[in-house]
């Protein structure tokens, strides 16, 4: 590790000997590109495709059910309601039963190194015309007690479904949220396409981070 505070969960990138490269940890790509991108001043247009990587970071010592990443694009921009707006949840468990029930557990006790860090791929979907205009990406992540939180510790191991509580908004004590703004134009008039290229994607992005 490089001396950085150490967080239970954040949105970032590490190497693999678990140091830390930037703060950036939401990617994208347009219509199938190979290269993965920060958010910049590009913009999306209609017809294109977008695809999203969220790179999850988490304090590699604990004694919580798991840890939880959840992200949502306002495609129809009426908020982060809809189903249809999640594009993406992943969890990864640290412990299948609870360790402080194991007389042998220790607060020192750590996960091997290479489960620090995990990248997870969305789908890709099409631009449409009723996604011109801005809307929303939100990414989330944090631990089962947060969201479990104010029950008892033990609750977490009780076989909820953690998709379904995870919201798009609400306190929680632990983790990180990150919202990015999304521009989407119509299709470019052909001389515009001549002089500029076909867009990619690219957002001008706002973070906010909880730790």
């Amino acid at each position: 590790m490089d001396g950085r505070p150490r967080i239970w969960q954040e949105l970032a990138t590490y190497d693999g000997t678990n140091n830390w490269v930037s703060d950036e940890g939401v990617f994208w790509r347009s219509s199938n590109g190979s290269t993965w991108s920060t958010w910049g001043n590009e913009e999306l247009y209609v017809g294109q495709t977008v695809q999203f990587q969220f790179n999850m970071h988490k304090q590699n010592q604990g004694t919580h059910y798991a840890d939880h990443l959840k992200a949502w694009v306002d495609w129809d921009k009426d908020g982060f309601d809809d189903p249809s707006d999640v594009i993406m949840y992943e969890e990864e468990i640290l412990y299948s039963t609870n360790p402080r029930n194991n007389s042998s557990f220790t607060d020192t006790s750590y996960l091997p190194p290479n489960t620090a860090n995990f990248s997870y791929f969305s789908d890709i979907f099409t631009i449409d015309e009723l996604m011109t205009g801005e809307i929303w990406l939100r990414a989330r992540v944090t631990c089962s007690h947060s969201l479990t939180s104010p029950d008892a510790w033990q609750n977490q191991w009780d076989g909820r479904a953690f998709k379904d509580i995870f919201k798009a908004t609400g306190d929680l004590y632990q983790g990180e949220v990150e919202e990015w703004s999304l521009k989407v134009n119509s299709v470019p008039e052909p001389a515009t396409i001549l002089l500029f290229g076909f867009g990619l994607l690219g957002l001008s992005g706002l973070s906010r981070k909880k730790k």
